[in-house]
């Protein structure tokens, strides 16, 4: 599993704080940019970074993930993945889902590796 190889970075409040299915870790806004920070200092790429509903028994992935949302973004810069999981916020649609606040899940791999 492609993540598993740096949940072994996470310290002990991030683990906690997580939102676990299966072998998959997702966090809240302000962990997730946690996570991003810790990935970034030790040398891995975030890649993907996928929004859900932490629900049961499995998550609700959401429709937009990044990066394919820089796609949308037409003539404007592209987001990095800190600033989709800063900026992130539930569309209308999204919003009724029993009030439920999204988590980030987070790929990443070592950069050069």
């Amino acid at each position: 599993m492609i993540n598993a190889q740096w949940y072994v970075l996470l310290p002990a409040n991030l683990k906690d704080t997580a939102y676990s299915t299966g072998k998959e870790l997702a966090w809240p806004k302000q962990e997730a940019l946690q996570v991003i920070n810790l990935l970034t200092a030790n040398s891995y790429a975030v890649f993907v970074v996928e929004p859900w509903l932490p629900t049961k028994p499995g998550p609700t992935p959401l429709v937009r993930n990044w990066p394919e949302v820089n796609s949308a973004r037409n003539n404007l810069p592209p987001l990095t993945a800190e600033e989709f999981v800063q900026n992130f916020e539930l569309i209308p649609s999204e919003r009724n889902l029993n009030g439920l606040t999204p988590v980030f899940n987070i790929w990443a791999k070592r950069e050069n590796g």
